[in-house]
């Protein structure tokens, strides 16, 4: 199957599909119940990107977003513009009601570029360390180079200051690369654990020679999927592990045996980190290197496949790769969303999100959003199960999944669909988890009003993106790309979100005190001046 055919397929689907029911069951559906907690409020609209006014303002979707582990006012989220191919940093102080660009941008000199042309991948992810650093992981590139050029690079830069100023590190320099120069696809995964004296910083990226190289050129067929690893808090990284050197995996086509590596397509890997625990997925496939034939093997787009999951207990140095899926159509270009939660048992539990449909079934048509879980650190996997909760027969498909987790432990999922919708329209929607993925809430649409990809820079299928999640324990806030105020000529496009408040929010609570605590401030003030007047007046 084309690739354009399969990311156009997702949510150019208008309204039910007409081809008939699957012949074989879809996953089995996730059990929906009532939570701990209720959404007690859903915002209307808020526009994230109002600061820019130029017409022709492209944004992605802040794919990537977070909220201070120790303030839950302050939520950062990653976004670009992809029309002049530059990161920023999104700030909200209040609890996402309100947004601003950062002073300052997140690059380095001469590499002031970041976009890349890869669909349901961030263009560049955030998260936050110890003591109030943020990361910010992308693609680096300046004049003459980028995707189209072949050659890219990988940083990550730091701020304590939330954008005032920044320091950064070129993780990957394709620039020090000897003739032909690779590219550096994009990080696809950061990862931070803050569980040792300093953080320990997860950079997932892959490699390529494709626009540098012939076509015959045996480094033409080489997807490397790296990590490289920084122990001192994202100052300095060794050298990049390859993932598919790790792996022993394999799968039988034609009577034959293949391995199985991590792929890259659309960009991999993604991953999450939590108390010594690092893992990278990805989707598995053959390498370019070593295909099946084509009697036997319709492509890694055409062909139902395992994911695949890395493990390292050791700072990414040596990783133990092993099957976490069934075979299944994993809509080549969805987004993974992964965090660990500490419900569910007394390691807690890792929740991993994908769209995907069965590997059983006629074709990748229609796909869900299914989850899988581990109580035992990544080490074992339950079985898939679909937590978007719209009827099979419908046929709708559900794609682009991001999550996070709130300190209280709520796991929280968003994702597109074109549920009820027609002519390339989608909504955003939401449920969420208190038991760590046991059952979920009944699905809510978190759009104000549906995302129109007949507009924008995400009618282009190459560079579509899904929405961003950010979690605490009085809210959750989303943001997605969203092109409601184009036009035909400007095609403009921006960030737009709303937040589901679960209890008072932060920043409503604190600005009462922050009143009352000047009100009493005030009266003891005036308190001191009476007593100083009626002191001087006592001396005269």
């Amino acid at each position: 199957m084309a690739l354009a055919g399969l990311v156009a397929a997702s949510p150019g689907s208008a309204g039910a599909q007409s081809a008939p029911p699957f012949d074989v069951p879809p996953f089995d559906k996730a059990t929906f119940a009532e939570q701990e907690v209720d959404v007690e409020r859903l915002t209307d609209g808020i526009h994230m990107t109002k600061d820019e006014t130029t017409p022709t303002r492209g944004f992605s979707g802040p794919m990537s977003m977070a909220p201070h582990p120790d303030d839950p006012r302050i939520i950062a989220a990653a976004t670009a513009n992809l029309r002049n191919r530059t990161c920023h940093l999104l700030v909200s102080t209040d609890a996402g009601m309100t947004w601003h660009f950062s002073k300052e941008r997140p690059a380095v000199e001469s590499y002031e570029n970041c976009t890349s042309g890869m669909a349901g991948v961030p263009q560049a992810s955030v998260a936050w360390g110890s003591d109030g650093t943020l990361y910010y992981g992308s693609m680096a590139y300046g004049e003459g180079e980028g995707p189209r050029d072949g050659a890219t690079s990988i940083a990550l830069a730091r701020t304590t200051d939330l954008g005032e100023t920044w320091s950064t590190t070129i993780v990957a320099d394709a620039r020090a690369e000897s003739e032909p120069k690779p590219e550096y696809t994009g990080v696809t995964a950061l990862a931070v654990d803050t569980s040792g004296d300093e953080d320990a910083v997860y950079v997932g990226y892959s490699q390529s020679w494709r626009r540098s190289t012939e076509e015959d050129d045996p480094l033409n067929s080489k997807r490397p999927v790296l990590v490289s690893t920084s122990t001192d808090g994202g100052e300095t990284f060794g050298e990049p592990v390859n993932l598919n050197e790790q792996s022993d995996i394999t799968m039988r086509f034609g009577g034959k045996s293949y391995p199985l590596h991590f792929q890259t397509a659309f960009g991999r890997p993604f991953m999450t980190a939590h108390d010594g625990v690092i893992l990278a997925v990805a989707d598995g496939g053959p390498p370019n290197d070593d295909q099946p034939p084509e009697e036997v093997f319709d492509g890694i787009f055409g062909e139902a496949l395992p994911m695949l999951v890395g493990r390292s207990t050791d700072q990414g140095r040596t990783w133990t790769v092993s099957e976490l899926s069934p075979p299944v159509y994993n809509a080549m270009g969805s987004h993974t969303g992964m965090g660990w939660t500490p419900e569910g048992g007394p390691q807690g539990t890792f929740v991993f999100a994908y769209s995907a449909t069965p590997g059983d079934t006629p074709s990748a048509g229609k796909s869900d959003i299914v989850v899988q879980r581990s109580t035992d650190g990544g080490v074992t996997w339950t079985d898939p199960l679909a937590i978007n909760d719209d009827d099979p027969d419908d046929l709708y498909t559900s794609f682009y999944p991001q999550l996070d987790v709130a300190p209280d432990g709520r796991v929280d999922v968003v994702w597109q669909d074109n549920r009820e919708t027609t002519d390339y329209l989608v909504n955003v929607r939401y449920t969420y988890s208190t038991d760590g993925g046991a059952t979920w809430a009944p699905n809510i649409e978190v759009t104000d009003q549906p995302i129109d990809f007949n507009m924008g820079i995400s009618f282009n299928s190459d560079i579509r993106q899904g929405p961003g999640v950010a979690s605490t324990n009085e809210y959750a806030a989303f943001g997605w790309a969203d092109p409601r105020f184009a036009d035909e000529e400007t095609q403009t496009q921006d960030n737009f979100g709303v937040v589901a408040q679960f209890a008072p929010l932060p920043a409503e609570t604190n600005t009462t005190l922050r009143v009352i605590a000047a009100v009493l401030a005030g009266l003891m003030l005036a308190g001191i001046v009476l007593l100083g007047a009626r002191f001087l007046r006592k001396e005269t």
